[in-house]
């Protein structure tokens, strides 16, 4: 979004400025020449023996080509090593207790729906971590769907989608009849109602992101695909007075609509965030920062775009200053997971679009529409977690935590890169703090201190911004009724003109020491 690295700072720089000193063996530079080191590297958990012998390993592994990647509580922590180094030779360094191989464990919660393997999306985005985290979400969250309307209801030719049996609805309204029964004619809103709350775990059809949230249905959108933005912004602003927190935008228009961004702008200040879809026409310059409307109204909404099975931007999705991030949109024309299917989202919908007659099966979409939703399921799990979250914290949240795609940093293409929902959840509760200017030139000497006033230990990170764009981050604990202070220097290397974030799970409160000018090295 435009503008918010600058809001970003200013919330981030008032929350906190105090000087710690110097913790002991709570976390380490990194070592190695990782440039010159061809070989594929292995991480290793170890176990430090307590006191002065700690040191003697770290003095060792400066030969053994190690690089620390975290140190962990307990005395654990998780060390770099090429793949020929074995456990035995860790353990043979000083300070070594025991070392082994840091294995992969798989999220406890898969689902049993028999076409959960076909979701190749949602590993992209870790879903299955994420439901380790907050399972399904929480039923007090509403997620409106503005769209074709839902599938929600046996009633007349409409029948309820069998893969809602246990989702959530909340009442709903059509702005295409003017009525309260917002059924679906045309299948597009009951597929992306799906991506977001399918039933999970029911041995039926594919699973659903946030399954225990709720879904509110919006009818914008005829028999034919097509609204008006009065529709639309009727829609937004009924979800907004009916206490959605999540409002899933799979629908654009290549100009622009004030009653559609003022809509927009209404369920921002309502606490309601707006999702929105890029758009699908590859971009076009004369686009407000290359985005559809709504995903063109900047700050107010999360402009999502899509991307392939590859992890590329898919050829269709839009693209330029306006995109936020991107998520799996799939793309109908490739087969790069080799499952014999096109590589679009699967979720249950009509068999024949446009025909709510036909019945239900499993269908596959492409688009940016198929991308937003995931992002809106993403903020419900959020929410569920944190109620309090506003839709400017719930963008930073997900912006900062994206998997970087394409050029390191933001770009146009990407945005700030892939939803990573894990991520996103793993971040609440988390404290984050900015600095700016700094140098690790020839002369000068910089450190970031941190002071852990609380009894809990705190679970930290510090990401290292480089003028060229490259980014390096590291992660540490800070105990209980600790400090600790890292040298610049040692994580990013000389000559480097840096910035940095520091983000926090407990109330440790960083500051920079400016760089200083010495005399030595």
């Amino acid at each position: 979004m435009r503008q918010r690295g600058e809001v970003m700072k200013r919330k981030m720089v008032a929350s906190g400025v105090i000087i710690a000193a110097i913790l002991a063996f709570s976390a380490f530079p990194a070592w190695g020449d990782r440039e010159k080191a061809e070989e594929p590297r292995v991480n290793y958990v170890v176990r430090l023996r307590d006191g002065g012998a700690a040191h003697n390993m770290l003095s060792a592994a400066r030969t053994a080509e190690l690089a620390l990647k975290r140190a962990l509580p307990h005395g654990l922590c998780v060390v770099e090593a090429p793949a020929h180094t074995t456990p035995r030779d860790l353990e043979r360094l000083p300070g070594v207790m025991w070392a082994e191989e840091d294995l992969p464990f798989k999220a406890a919660k898969t689902p049993n729906d028999p076409d959960y393997p076909k979701q190749w999306n949602l590993e992209k985005i870790n879903m299955p971590e994420a439901w380790d985290r907050a399972g399904g979400g929480d039923p007090s969250v509403v997620i409106a769907v503005v769209d074709s309307g839902v599938a929600y209801r046996d009633y007349g030719i409409y029948s309820k989608a069998p893969d809602f049996a246990s989702t959530l609805i909340q009442p709903g309204y059509d702005f295409i009849e003017m009525d309260e029964t917002p059924d679906d004619a045309y299948g597009h809103g009951t597929h992306v109602a799906a991506i977001i709350a399918s039933s999970f775990g029911n041995a039926f059809r594919a699973a659903g992101m946030a399954y225990s949230c709720a879904i509110m249905p919006v009818r914008v959108l005829g028999g034919d695909g097509a609204g008006t933005a009065s529709s639309v912004a009727s829609g937004i602003y009924y979800a907004a007075d009916k206490g959605a927190r999540v409002i899933c935008l799979s629908l654009a228009s290549p100009r622009h609509s004030r009653a559609v961004g003022e809509a927009v702008a209404y369920a921002y200040q309502k606490g309601a965030l707006c999702v929105a879809a890029a758009g699908n026409e590859g971009s076009d310059p004369g686009y407000p920062g290359g985005m559809d409307c709504p995903a063109d109204e900047g700050n107010y909404v999360l402009a999502v775009g899509a991307t392939d099975y590859r992890d590329q931007r898919a050829h269709y999705s839009n693209y330029g200053s306006g995109l936020d991030l991107v998520a799996p949109g799939g793309d109908l024309t490739r087969d790069d997971n080799g499952d014999g299917y096109g590589d679009g989202i699967p979720q249950e919908s009509y068999r024949v679009a446009g025909n709510c007659q036909s019945g239900f099966t499993l269908a596959w979409g492409e688009g940016t529409s198929m991308s937003a939703p995931q992002v809106a399921a993403t903020a419900g799990l959020m929410l569920s977690i944190d109620p309090k979250l506003t839709p400017e914290d719930i963008t930073q949240i997900i912006t900062s935590t994206c998997r970087d795609l394409g050029p390191a940093g933001r770009d146009d293409y990407c945005g700030y890169g892939l939803l990573d929902a894990e991520a996103a959840l793993e971040a609440l509760g988390r404290s984050t703090w900015y600095f700016a200017e700094g140098t690790t030139r020839s002369g000068f000497e910089e450190w970031i201190c941190i002071l852990n006033s609380n009894d809990q230990d705190a679970l930290t990170e510090v990401v290292f911004l480089m003028a060229d764009g490259q980014l390096q981050k590291t992660g540490f604990t800070v105990p209980g009724k600790s400090r600790f202070s890292l040298n610049v220097r040692s994580v990013v290397g000389d000559d480097k003109d840096v910035a940095a974030t520091v983000s926090s799970t407990s109330a440790s409160v960083p500051i920079r020491e400016p760089p200083s000018t010495t005399t030595g090295t």
